[in-house]
Protein backbone atom coordinates (compact mmCIF):
# COMPACT_ATOMS: atom_id res chain seq x y z
CA UNK A 1 0.00 0.00 0.00
CA UNK A 2 1.68 3.18 -1.21
CA UNK A 3 1.37 5.98 1.27
CA UNK A 4 3.69 8.50 -0.36
CA UNK A 5 1.38 11.39 -1.16
CA UNK A 6 1.49 13.12 -4.53
CA UNK A 7 1.34 16.89 -4.87
CA UNK A 8 -1.52 18.44 -6.81
CA UNK A 9 0.72 19.92 -9.49
CA UNK A 10 2.26 16.50 -10.13
CA UNK A 11 -1.20 14.94 -10.47
CA UNK A 12 -2.29 17.55 -12.99
CA UNK A 13 0.95 17.05 -14.93
CA UNK A 14 0.63 13.28 -15.02
CA UNK A 15 -2.87 13.33 -16.46
CA UNK A 16 -2.04 15.62 -19.38
CA UNK A 17 1.47 14.68 -20.59
CA UNK A 18 1.49 11.54 -22.83
CA UNK A 19 4.94 10.39 -21.68
CA UNK A 20 3.79 10.40 -18.08
CA UNK A 21 0.10 9.53 -18.02
CA UNK A 22 -0.51 6.77 -15.52
CA UNK A 23 3.10 6.66 -14.40
CA UNK A 24 5.24 8.05 -11.62
CA UNK A 25 6.88 11.37 -12.37
CA UNK A 26 9.55 11.04 -15.06
CA UNK A 27 9.62 7.27 -14.95
CA UNK A 28 9.13 4.56 -17.54
CA UNK A 29 5.81 2.77 -18.07
CA UNK A 30 4.96 0.18 -15.45
CA UNK A 31 5.25 -3.47 -16.38
CA UNK A 32 3.02 -6.23 -15.11
CA UNK A 33 0.00 -5.92 -17.39
CA UNK A 34 -0.14 -8.56 -20.08
CA UNK A 35 -1.28 -8.11 -23.65
CA UNK A 36 -1.28 -10.29 -26.75
CA UNK A 37 1.22 -9.39 -29.43
CA UNK A 38 0.99 -12.29 -31.88
CA UNK A 39 -1.56 -14.70 -33.32
CA UNK A 40 -1.45 -16.71 -30.09
CA UNK A 41 -2.47 -14.44 -27.19
CA UNK A 42 -1.36 -15.22 -23.69
CA UNK A 43 -3.66 -15.10 -20.68
CA UNK A 44 -3.91 -11.53 -19.49
CA UNK A 45 -5.63 -9.21 -17.12
CA UNK A 46 -7.12 -5.95 -18.34
CA UNK A 47 -4.88 -3.85 -20.50
CA UNK A 48 -5.29 -0.11 -20.97
CA UNK A 49 -6.29 0.75 -24.51
CA UNK A 50 -7.07 4.45 -24.36
CA UNK A 51 -8.03 7.42 -22.24
CA UNK A 52 -10.15 10.50 -22.90
CA UNK A 53 -9.56 13.82 -21.15
CA UNK A 54 -12.58 16.08 -20.74
CA UNK A 55 -13.13 19.54 -19.30
CA UNK A 56 -16.25 21.06 -17.79
CA UNK A 57 -18.05 23.82 -19.70
CA UNK A 58 -19.59 26.03 -17.03
CA UNK A 59 -21.74 27.89 -19.56
CA UNK A 60 -23.26 24.84 -21.24
CA UNK A 61 -23.12 22.82 -18.01
CA UNK A 62 -21.62 19.79 -19.72
CA UNK A 63 -18.36 17.94 -20.18
CA UNK A 64 -16.56 18.39 -23.50
CA UNK A 65 -13.76 16.31 -24.97
CA UNK A 66 -10.26 17.77 -24.91
CA UNK A 67 -7.76 15.00 -25.66
CA UNK A 68 -7.74 11.29 -26.42
CA UNK A 69 -4.77 8.93 -26.01
CA UNK A 70 -4.60 5.53 -27.69
CA UNK A 71 -1.97 3.13 -26.30
CA UNK A 72 -0.14 0.38 -28.19
CA UNK A 73 1.92 -2.28 -26.44
CA UNK A 74 5.12 -4.08 -27.32
CA UNK A 75 6.03 -7.77 -26.99
CA UNK A 76 6.97 -7.25 -23.32
CA UNK A 77 3.50 -5.83 -22.60
CA UNK A 78 4.70 -2.27 -22.11
CA UNK A 79 2.96 0.80 -23.47
CA UNK A 80 5.31 1.47 -26.36
CA UNK A 81 3.36 4.08 -28.35
CA UNK A 82 0.75 6.71 -27.59
CA UNK A 83 -1.30 8.39 -30.33
CA UNK A 84 -2.92 11.58 -29.02
CA UNK A 85 -5.80 13.44 -30.63
CA UNK A 86 -7.38 16.77 -29.78
CA UNK A 87 -11.12 17.34 -30.02
CA UNK A 88 -12.33 20.02 -32.43
CA UNK A 89 -15.55 21.26 -30.83
CA UNK A 90 -16.59 23.27 -33.88
CA UNK A 91 -16.21 20.36 -36.29
CA UNK A 92 -17.15 17.72 -33.71
CA UNK A 93 -14.27 15.46 -34.66
CA UNK A 94 -10.95 14.17 -33.40
CA UNK A 95 -7.84 15.62 -35.01
CA UNK A 96 -4.23 14.50 -34.91
CA UNK A 97 -2.23 16.12 -32.11
CA UNK A 98 0.91 14.20 -31.12
CA UNK A 99 2.61 10.83 -31.23
CA UNK A 100 4.78 9.44 -28.45
CA UNK A 101 7.18 6.51 -28.77
CA UNK A 102 9.02 4.64 -26.00
CA UNK A 103 12.32 2.90 -26.72
CA UNK A 104 13.37 0.39 -24.05
CA UNK A 105 16.80 -1.04 -23.30
CA UNK A 106 18.22 -2.92 -20.32
CA UNK A 107 18.79 0.12 -18.11
CA UNK A 108 17.16 3.01 -19.97
CA UNK A 109 13.87 4.18 -21.40
CA UNK A 110 13.68 6.90 -24.04
CA UNK A 111 10.41 8.74 -24.56
CA UNK A 112 10.13 10.71 -27.82
CA UNK A 113 7.17 13.03 -28.34
CA UNK A 114 6.24 14.60 -31.68
CA UNK A 115 3.54 17.16 -32.47
CA UNK A 116 1.40 17.04 -35.59
CA UNK A 117 1.71 19.99 -37.99
CA UNK A 118 -1.57 20.38 -39.94
CA UNK A 119 -0.01 22.62 -42.59
CA UNK A 120 2.64 20.07 -43.58
CA UNK A 121 0.59 17.05 -42.42
CA UNK A 122 3.70 15.69 -40.73
CA UNK A 123 4.87 15.05 -37.19
CA UNK A 124 7.74 17.19 -35.92
CA UNK A 125 9.92 16.54 -32.89
CA UNK A 126 8.84 18.14 -29.63
CA UNK A 127 10.72 16.72 -26.63
CA UNK A 128 12.54 13.64 -25.30
CA UNK A 129 12.84 12.20 -21.81
CA UNK A 130 15.67 9.75 -21.15
CA UNK A 131 15.42 7.70 -17.95
CA UNK A 132 18.22 5.53 -16.51
CA UNK A 133 17.76 2.75 -13.93
CA UNK A 134 19.99 0.83 -11.54
CA UNK A 135 20.10 -2.94 -11.05
CA UNK A 136 17.06 -2.72 -8.74
CA UNK A 137 15.05 -1.01 -11.53
CA UNK A 138 15.03 2.24 -9.57
CA UNK A 139 15.11 5.49 -11.50
CA UNK A 140 18.48 7.17 -10.94
CA UNK A 141 18.69 9.81 -13.71
CA UNK A 142 16.30 11.65 -16.02
CA UNK A 143 17.15 14.11 -18.78
CA UNK A 144 14.74 16.34 -20.65
CA UNK A 145 15.58 17.34 -24.23
CA UNK A 146 13.82 19.99 -26.28
CA UNK A 147 13.87 19.98 -30.08
CA UNK A 148 15.31 23.04 -31.83
CA UNK A 149 13.62 23.24 -35.21
CA UNK A 150 15.87 26.11 -36.30
CA UNK A 151 19.08 24.17 -35.59
CA UNK A 152 17.54 20.73 -36.25
CA UNK A 153 18.97 19.19 -33.09
CA UNK A 154 18.06 18.15 -29.55
CA UNK A 155 19.04 20.47 -26.71
CA UNK A 156 19.43 19.15 -23.18
CA UNK A 157 17.53 21.48 -20.86
CA UNK A 158 16.99 19.77 -17.51
CA UNK A 159 18.44 16.86 -15.58
CA UNK A 160 17.25 15.02 -12.48
CA UNK A 161 19.08 12.54 -10.24
CA UNK A 162 17.65 10.31 -7.51
CA UNK A 163 19.12 8.36 -4.59
CA UNK A 164 17.61 5.70 -2.30
CA UNK A 165 18.08 4.14 1.13
CA UNK A 166 18.58 0.47 1.89
CA UNK A 167 14.81 -0.14 1.94
CA UNK A 168 14.38 1.24 -1.56
CA UNK A 169 12.84 4.54 -0.46
CA UNK A 170 13.75 7.57 -2.51
CA UNK A 171 15.55 9.92 -0.13
CA UNK A 172 16.89 12.66 -2.41
CA UNK A 173 16.00 14.31 -5.70
CA UNK A 174 18.29 16.87 -7.32
CA UNK A 175 17.41 18.95 -10.38
CA UNK A 176 19.76 20.82 -12.70
CA UNK A 177 19.41 23.12 -15.69
CA UNK A 178 21.67 23.52 -18.71
CA UNK A 179 21.91 27.07 -20.09
CA UNK A 180 22.55 28.19 -23.67
CA UNK A 181 26.30 28.07 -23.07
CA UNK A 182 26.12 24.42 -22.14
CA UNK A 183 26.83 25.03 -18.44
CA UNK A 184 24.93 22.96 -15.89
CA UNK A 185 23.80 24.47 -12.60
CA UNK A 186 21.69 23.24 -9.71
CA UNK A 187 18.08 24.42 -9.53
CA UNK A 188 16.47 22.46 -6.72
CA UNK A 189 16.82 19.65 -4.22
CA UNK A 190 14.29 17.58 -2.29
CA UNK A 191 15.12 15.45 0.76
CA UNK A 192 12.58 12.86 1.93
CA UNK A 193 12.22 11.00 5.24
CA UNK A 194 10.31 7.82 6.16
CA UNK A 195 9.08 5.90 9.20
CA UNK A 196 9.72 2.25 10.07
CA UNK A 197 6.81 1.23 7.82
CA UNK A 198 8.48 2.96 4.85
CA UNK A 199 5.79 5.63 4.77
CA UNK A 200 6.92 9.13 3.95
CA UNK A 201 6.98 11.33 7.04
CA UNK A 202 8.26 14.55 5.55
CA UNK A 203 10.23 16.36 2.88
CA UNK A 204 12.34 19.47 2.50
CA UNK A 205 12.61 21.28 -0.84
CA UNK A 206 15.46 23.72 -1.35
CA UNK A 207 16.43 26.08 -4.15
CA UNK A 208 19.96 26.75 -5.36
CA UNK A 209 20.98 30.38 -4.80
CA UNK A 210 24.25 30.21 -6.73
CA UNK A 211 26.38 29.67 -3.66
CA UNK A 212 24.27 27.36 -1.52
CA UNK A 213 20.88 25.83 -0.81
CA UNK A 214 18.05 27.95 0.61
CA UNK A 215 14.85 26.49 2.09
CA UNK A 216 11.69 26.69 0.00
CA UNK A 217 8.95 24.24 1.07
CA UNK A 218 8.78 21.57 3.75
CA UNK A 219 6.04 18.98 4.31
CA UNK A 220 4.88 16.86 7.24
CA UNK A 221 3.00 13.60 6.59
CA UNK A 222 0.61 11.80 8.93
CA UNK A 223 -1.64 8.75 8.64
CA UNK A 224 -4.68 7.45 10.49
CA UNK A 225 -4.54 4.21 12.49
CA UNK A 226 -6.59 2.27 9.94
CA UNK A 227 -4.36 3.28 7.05
CA UNK A 228 -7.32 4.77 5.16
CA UNK A 229 -6.21 8.40 5.15
CA UNK A 230 -2.98 10.30 4.70
CA UNK A 231 -2.35 14.01 5.19
CA UNK A 232 0.44 16.14 3.78
CA UNK A 233 0.81 19.58 5.36
CA UNK A 234 3.12 21.99 3.56
CA UNK A 235 4.87 25.13 4.79
CA UNK A 236 6.68 27.76 2.73
CA UNK A 237 9.78 29.54 3.95
CA UNK A 238 9.46 33.29 4.46
CA UNK A 239 12.97 34.71 4.24
CA UNK A 240 11.89 38.13 5.51
CA UNK A 241 10.32 36.74 8.67
CA UNK A 242 12.81 33.85 8.82
CA UNK A 243 10.02 31.40 9.58
CA UNK A 244 7.83 28.73 8.02
CA UNK A 245 4.30 29.78 7.03
CA UNK A 246 1.38 27.43 6.21
CA UNK A 247 0.96 26.80 2.48
CA UNK A 248 -1.41 23.91 1.75
CA UNK A 249 -2.90 20.66 3.04
CA UNK A 250 -3.27 17.65 0.78
CA UNK A 251 -5.41 14.77 2.09
CA UNK A 252 -5.80 11.37 0.46
CA UNK A 253 -8.46 8.83 1.35
CA UNK A 254 -7.89 5.17 0.50
CA UNK A 255 -9.93 2.06 -0.18
CA UNK A 256 -9.33 -1.16 1.77
CA UNK A 257 -7.17 -2.47 -1.09
CA UNK A 258 -4.89 0.55 -0.83
CA UNK A 259 -6.09 2.41 -3.92
CA UNK A 260 -6.75 6.13 -3.63
CA UNK A 261 -10.46 6.97 -3.70
CA UNK A 262 -10.36 10.73 -3.09
CA UNK A 263 -8.08 13.66 -2.37
CA UNK A 264 -8.79 17.18 -1.12
CA UNK A 265 -6.36 20.05 -1.59
CA UNK A 266 -6.75 23.12 0.64
CA UNK A 267 -4.69 26.30 0.73
CA UNK A 268 -3.98 28.60 3.66
CA UNK A 269 -5.78 31.96 3.80
CA UNK A 270 -3.43 34.26 5.68
CA UNK A 271 -6.17 36.86 6.20
CA UNK A 272 -8.70 34.55 7.86
CA UNK A 273 -5.97 32.20 9.10
CA UNK A 274 -8.02 29.22 7.94
CA UNK A 275 -7.63 26.37 5.49
CA UNK A 276 -9.85 26.82 2.43
CA UNK A 277 -10.63 23.93 0.05
CA UNK A 278 -9.38 24.47 -3.51
CA UNK A 279 -9.59 21.18 -5.38
CA UNK A 280 -10.91 17.65 -4.98
CA UNK A 281 -10.19 14.50 -6.97
CA UNK A 282 -12.38 11.39 -7.14
CA UNK A 283 -11.19 7.99 -8.39
CA UNK A 284 -13.41 5.21 -9.76
CA UNK A 285 -12.35 1.59 -10.41
CA UNK A 286 -13.82 -1.42 -12.18
CA UNK A 287 -14.20 -4.93 -10.77
CA UNK A 288 -10.59 -5.69 -11.73
CA UNK A 289 -9.37 -2.68 -9.68
CA UNK A 290 -8.37 -0.78 -12.82
CA UNK A 291 -8.67 2.99 -12.60
CA UNK A 292 -11.49 3.83 -15.01
CA UNK A 293 -12.12 7.48 -14.18
CA UNK A 294 -10.45 10.35 -12.39
CA UNK A 295 -12.54 13.51 -11.89
CA UNK A 296 -11.22 16.77 -10.49
CA UNK A 297 -13.41 19.52 -9.01
CA UNK A 298 -12.68 23.11 -8.05
CA UNK A 299 -14.22 24.71 -4.97
CA UNK A 300 -16.10 27.85 -6.07
CA UNK A 301 -18.73 29.81 -4.13
CA UNK A 302 -18.87 27.14 -1.42
CA UNK A 303 -19.64 24.39 -3.95
CA UNK A 304 -17.64 21.76 -5.82
CA UNK A 305 -17.68 22.44 -9.58
CA UNK A 306 -16.44 19.98 -12.19
CA UNK A 307 -13.16 20.97 -13.81
CA UNK A 308 -11.35 18.04 -15.37
CA UNK A 309 -11.96 14.35 -16.06
CA UNK A 310 -9.88 11.49 -17.43
CA UNK A 311 -11.67 8.30 -18.46
CA UNK A 312 -9.72 5.09 -19.10
CA UNK A 313 -10.74 2.16 -21.30
CA UNK A 314 -9.45 -1.41 -21.06
CA UNK A 315 -9.76 -4.71 -22.87
CA UNK A 316 -8.95 -8.32 -22.07
CA UNK A 317 -6.77 -10.07 -24.62
CA UNK A 318 -6.93 -13.76 -23.71
CA UNK A 319 -6.39 -16.81 -25.92
CA UNK A 320 -9.63 -18.70 -25.43
CA UNK A 321 -12.03 -17.60 -22.74
CA UNK A 322 -13.36 -21.09 -22.00
CA UNK A 323 -9.90 -22.61 -21.73
CA UNK A 324 -8.93 -20.29 -18.91
CA UNK A 325 -12.28 -19.84 -17.24
CA UNK A 326 -12.94 -16.33 -18.54
CA UNK A 327 -16.22 -17.04 -20.26
CA UNK A 328 -17.25 -13.36 -20.25
CA UNK A 329 -13.95 -11.94 -21.47
CA UNK A 330 -13.83 -9.65 -24.48
CA UNK A 331 -11.56 -11.27 -27.07
CA UNK A 332 -10.66 -10.51 -30.67
CA UNK A 333 -9.64 -13.49 -32.80
CA UNK A 334 -7.89 -14.38 -35.01
CA UNK A 335 -5.34 -11.74 -34.21
CA UNK A 336 -3.54 -10.84 -36.44
CA UNK A 337 -6.45 -11.13 -38.89
CA UNK A 338 -6.79 -11.27 -42.67
CA UNK A 339 -10.33 -10.84 -43.98
CA UNK A 340 -12.45 -10.96 -40.83
CA UNK A 341 -12.29 -10.88 -37.04
CA UNK A 342 -14.54 -12.35 -34.36
CA UNK A 343 -15.48 -10.44 -31.19
CA UNK A 344 -16.68 -12.56 -28.31
CA UNK A 345 -19.23 -11.12 -25.91
CA UNK A 346 -20.38 -8.42 -28.36
CA UNK A 347 -24.02 -7.32 -28.55
CA UNK A 348 -25.89 -6.01 -31.58
CA UNK A 349 -25.62 -2.27 -30.97
CA UNK A 350 -23.03 -1.57 -33.64
CA UNK A 351 -19.39 -0.56 -33.45
CA UNK A 352 -16.81 2.05 -34.45
CA UNK A 353 -13.52 1.25 -36.14
CA UNK A 354 -10.52 3.58 -35.69
CA UNK A 355 -6.91 3.52 -36.79
CA UNK A 356 -4.15 4.34 -34.31
CA UNK A 357 -3.86 7.89 -35.65
CA UNK A 358 -7.32 8.63 -34.28
CA UNK A 359 -9.14 8.58 -37.60
CA UNK A 360 -12.65 7.12 -37.60
CA UNK A 361 -12.86 4.64 -40.47
CA UNK A 362 -16.21 2.96 -40.07
CA UNK A 363 -19.46 3.28 -38.10
CA UNK A 364 -22.03 0.48 -38.04
CA UNK A 365 -25.33 0.87 -36.21
CA UNK A 366 -26.03 -2.87 -36.22
CA UNK A 367 -23.47 -5.02 -34.47
CA UNK A 368 -22.09 -8.42 -35.34
CA UNK A 369 -19.68 -10.81 -33.66
CA UNK A 370 -17.97 -11.26 -37.04
CA UNK A 371 -16.60 -8.12 -38.68
CA UNK A 372 -15.34 -8.01 -42.25
CA UNK A 373 -12.05 -6.24 -42.84
CA UNK A 374 -12.36 -5.74 -46.59
CA UNK A 375 -10.58 -2.68 -47.94
CA UNK A 376 -8.50 -2.04 -44.84
CA UNK A 377 -4.75 -1.69 -45.35
CA UNK A 378 -2.38 -3.70 -43.16
CA UNK A 379 -1.80 -2.17 -39.75
CA UNK A 380 -3.13 -1.73 -36.20
CA UNK A 381 -6.75 -0.86 -35.44
CA UNK A 382 -8.99 -0.12 -32.49
CA UNK A 383 -12.58 -1.39 -32.25
CA UNK A 384 -15.07 0.38 -29.98
CA UNK A 385 -18.27 -1.54 -29.22
CA UNK A 386 -20.70 -2.49 -26.44
CA UNK A 387 -20.34 -5.92 -24.86
CA UNK A 388 -23.13 -8.13 -23.52
CA UNK A 389 -22.70 -6.67 -20.04
CA UNK A 390 -23.63 -3.27 -21.44
CA UNK A 391 -20.13 -1.83 -21.04
CA UNK A 392 -18.26 0.05 -23.74
CA UNK A 393 -15.14 -1.90 -24.68
CA UNK A 394 -12.04 -1.25 -26.76
CA UNK A 395 -10.04 -3.97 -28.46
CA UNK A 396 -6.83 -3.70 -30.45
CA UNK A 397 -6.20 -5.97 -33.40
CA UNK A 398 -3.77 -6.20 -36.32
CA UNK A 399 -4.71 -6.74 -39.96
CA UNK A 400 -2.09 -8.54 -41.97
Amino acid sequence: MDRNLKSLCTLQFLFTVPCLIGQNFLTAPENGIVSGTSAQFRVSESIRDSSIISYWDDVLQEWFYFQRNIYLHDAQNREAETASNSWNRARQQWELKSYTTYIFSTNTTLCISQNYNPSTQQYINNYQILNSYNAQSQLIDSYYFSWSQAEMRWDTLNGYSYSYDGSGNRIEEVSRHRNQNGIWSFTGRKILTYDTQNRQTGSLEELWSGSGWTPFIKTDHSYDAQGLQGTETAYQWDATLATWLPAYIYQEMYLQNGETKEFIYSSWNSETEEWEPDSRGDYAYDEDENLIEYTQFNHLDNAWVGAYKNTYYYSKLNTTSRAYGHEESDIAFPNPALDWINITNADNRGYQLWNTFGQLLRIENVGSKTIRLDGLPCGSYVLLYTNQRGRRSLLHFIKQ
